[in-house]
Parts: C-alpha cells; structure tokens; sequence
C-alpha cells in the first residue's frame, strides 16, 4: 500500500496563525476515494465497526522520554471518547503494544522512517512519541493504516491525548479535511509522487459538512469569519474533527462523515472478534495455590512441587499457554479453563514429562 505523505505547514498573515491547532495537509489518496457517497436513506447515524488498532511507543536508547504502557491506556481511552456514540469503537491489546528504545526515531519528525505497510495487515498502527519531541499529527493515506503523533501543544496539552488523535483516525477511516478543496493542498508522499489536491465544488466529499475556507474561532468556537483561502460569508462547523480549528473544539463528525467512514475504510483494519482487553499478566507458580474466582492471564507456568487448583465457579481466561513442570500439578476443581474473549485460541496446556493432572 502507497503511504502519502502529509505536507506540514502553518498560514500566517501578519501575526495571526490561521491554522489554529492542526498542521498537517497534502494528502494522497486512491481516485476512487475523490467521489461522494452519499448517506443511505436508512442509515440516520446508524450502522457500527470496532477498529482493531496497534500502539507503537518510541523512547530514546535509554528509555527515557517514551510513553508508558499506563500512557497508551491514556490515549486510547482519549480516541475512543472522541468517537463515542458515532457507532465506530476501537479495540487493541496491551500484550501487543510494541515499546521502542531507538534515539534517532524518537527525534524523528519525517513520518517516512516509521511507515512500514508490511508491519500489520489486520488494524491501524498508531505511532507515538513522547510530549517532549517536537509537535506531530501525520497520518499515511485515505484510507490509511498508519499515523504518527508526538510532542504538545501550544497550551501544553499532550498531542496524543487532544483530538489529533481522533483527526488524524479520521483521515485513516476516509475522511479528508473540511476545508479540502477549498484550500489548495499539495506535497509528495515517501516515494516522491505528487500529491493531487481538490477542488472547491466537490470539497470534502460530504454532502453535510459546510464549506470550510480556514480561519480563526474563538476560545467558545465562534468563527471569527475571517477567511483565508477564499472570500466571502462562510459558516463553517469549527467543532468539526476534521477541522482546522482550536483541538479544544474539535469534538464532532457529522452524519455523513460516519456514513461516510463505513463505506470507505479499509477493510482489513475491521476487528470481527468480541471487545475487552486480554491481561498481559503472566503467572508463575511456586508453591500450592488456590483459584476461586475469576481471572485472565496471558500463560501460567506450574514449577515443581507446586499445585495450581482451579476451583468451582473460577474461570481463567488465557491468551496463551499453561506449562506444567515435571512434579507441578494442575486441578481442576470443578473450574474452567478457557481462552480470553477477544483473542485467539488460548494454546492449551503443556505438560513436561511425568505429571499429576486431575479433572
């Protein structure tokens, strides 16, 4: 898959900063996503999808500067408050998450050196650097399954937990800017090629959201109808995700972008199993022990001379495997051994040499 690039740049006129909070812009996409869709009759905000996403933290050599497996929990809650009631979840596993010691991409600003289409083919990667880098939102294409964020704001705020988490989704889902085609856009993704902008008739491709020129809004989210790519009287949903405007303000999506969004996000990024996330806990035991309620772990490992007694009403869910070492011993009581919920089929129970196993 082709990873367009997104072009950064800010509008300034005098000393006015027209872009507000948003700096990416130039980005490629597929011909066949230059069209509008439409909204189906019945759809009225209706229809769903969970999105399988991956986490990718990036930390100096040392480990220092990095996002915590704590952080990532952080930001995920923060994308997923952003496209509550939208009928679009997300679901990504913490034993999956990748954390990343290498100085030269913790310092990187070129979204080329993280891009790597052949690295998942099932979700969206989201890379992220720490808040103290240098400010970033990127995403890779329309539809797209990568994008970078890292740094702060100018107020301060994390980029990872304002709505540039959720814009930056929005242009991996299918969306484009507001103010596409109505501002020229243009650049070259990772392999040179130009990047083809819009054109103000056509605009975003949906038919709900008003024609957005760029401007300012207010601290309440008025806008300021100070226009920049284009002269006139404009209205444009300074709230909007996809927006320019204030990251504070940007909190909605319109109907037909939601619409929009289930008809035109790749496929492959689409989670067909149950939500919930899979413990990363790994459990060793060394001496006797009793299970009477229930628990997930990731594997057990029984060491010799120890009994793991799964009681009546416990169930385990696991995500991996239970080894038994030779003299451990594994009971079950009347419990339940099964795999987590939203994972794939839990690899069983290994037992080395002689062994003690009771149903």
């Amino acid at each position: 898959m082709k990873k367009s690039l997104f072009i950064l740049y800010m509008f300034f006129i005098g000393f006015h900063v027209y872009s507000q909070d948003e700096q990416c812009s130039g980005i490629g996409f597929n011909a066949s996503m230059a069209q509008n869709y439409g909204i189906p009759s019945n759809f009225e905000g209706g229809g769903s999808v969970v999105v399988k996403v991956y986490f990718l933290s990036y930390a100096n050599n040392n480990g220092t500067g990095g996002v915590s497996e704590a952080g990532i929990q952080s930001i995920f809650e923060t994308l997923t408050n952003y496209y509550s009631g939208t009928g679009i979840s997300f679901y990504y596993s913490r034993c999956e998450t990748q954390f990343i010691n290498n100085s030269a991409l913790h310092a990187s600003n070129d979204q080329c050196d993280f891009f790597d289409p052949s690295r998942h083919t099932d979700g969206i990667d989201i890379h992220v650097k720490g808040e103290n880098t240098s400010f970033i939102g990127v995403a890779s294409n329309i539809p797209g399954d990568e994008y970078l964020v890292g740094g702060k704001r100018s107020d301060g705020t994390p980029t990872a937990l304002s709505s540039t988490i959720a814009h930056e989704m929005g242009h991996c889902l299918g969306l484009f800017h507001t103010h596409h085609g109505t501002c020229a856009e243009s650049g070259s993704d990772c392999q040179g090629n130009p990047i083809v902008g819009g054109n103000a008739s056509t605009g975003d491709f949906v038919s709900d959201t008003p024609t957005d020129p760029i401007g300012s809004a207010t601290a309440t989210c008025i806008f300021n109808n100070d226009p920049l790519c284009v002269s006139g009287t404009f209205n444009p949903h300074t709230n909007n995700i996809m927006s320019y405007y204030r990251h504070t303000c940007r909190t909605h999506l319109t109907i037909g972008q939601r619409a929009r969004i289930l008809m035109t996000m790749l496929p492959e990024v689409k989670y067909t199993g149950l939500t919930g996330n899979c413990s990363c806990e790994d459990l060793i035991v060394i001496s006797n022990m009793t299970i009477n309620q229930n628990k997930t772990y990731r594997s057990i490992t029984i060491k010799p001379n120890a009994t793991l007694t799964i009681d009546v009403g416990a169930t385990i869910q696991m995500s991996n495997e239970i080894v038994v070492e030779m003299g451990g011993k594994l009971i079950l009581n009347g419990g339940k051994l099964t795999n987590c919920q939203n994972g794939p089929n839990w690899k069983g129970v290994k037992v080395n040499a002689d062994f003690s196993f009771w149903w």
